[in-house]
């Protein structure tokens, strides 16, 4: 069991001790207010409404507003979820990776682009698309940054055979970045896998004149002419 699994035990543990422990502290403070006799001298009321539901307590003594509100705490960190491990382990010609993250922490465009290569080589389409949707669903995310997961997505289709998907998804990203070579090299794979010689040229010629590592791609299309 390595340091990941130690650490989710130690955090599980810990989330649910704090729940016990907030409960416990609610109860026996409300229960101390009784026992002091501690009454309002003027009336109260408390009101909460989720949806259509409405709550109204009304003329309640101290001790039952604490244990009310200390009680929708406790839901409210009920309400996150069980913590969850979630453990992604590769290897590859590269070496070995992995990735550890728990429930409910805050993921940032960047990791889950991460996140979504790694699922990708490890053999997992639907978490790869998963992992990139969920980066573009950032409301925070700059345009240009939405170049990163969208190729992602188009790569991950163009694996699947969904060309028509992979070629909108790359040709977005081209349509925002014309001078983005890797998009314009997915173009050229894409058109070439879609039998489209002559436009899979074109795009990774383009991507070849704006970075020269590209040359052997736009050679082995070039030697696929009749």
């Amino acid at each position: 069991m390595g340091p990941p699994a130690i650490e989710f035990i130690l955090y599980a543990a810990f989330f649910r001790l704090a729940i016990v422990a907030a409960g416990i502290a609610c109860v026996f403070m409300g229960y101390r207010l009784f026992v002091l006799g501690v009454m309002p001298r003027e009336g109260s009321e408390i009101d909460a409404r989720s949806g259509e539901i409405r709550l109204t307590l009304k003329n309640a003594a101290p001790g039952t507003c604490f244990a009310f509100f200390g009680a929708a705490i406790i839901a409210v960190m009920i309400g996150f979820g069980i913590p969850e491990l979630r453990l992604t382990q590769t290897t590859d010609a590269e070496g070995g990776s992995s990735e550890f993250n728990l429930r409910g922490e805050d993921r940032t465009a960047s990791e889950l682009v991460r996140q979504g290569r790694t699922l990708a080589k490890a053999g997992d389409p639907k978490g790869a698309i998963d992992a990139f949707g969920k980066a573009l669903s950032d409301p925070a995310l700059p345009l240009k940054a939405a170049a990163e997961p969208l190729l992602g997505l188009a790569s991950v289709y163009r694996a699947q055979k969904r060309l028509d998907e992979a070629i909108a998804y790359a040709r977005l990203v081209h349509q925002t970045s014309p001078n983005d070579a890797q998009a314009l090299a997915l173009i050229g794979r894409i058109e070439k896998d879609r039998g489209n010689l002559e436009q899979a040229i074109g795009a990774m010629k383009r991507a070849a004149q704006l970075d020269p590592a590209l040359q052997p791609d736009l050679a082995e299309l070039e030697k696929l002419r009749p």
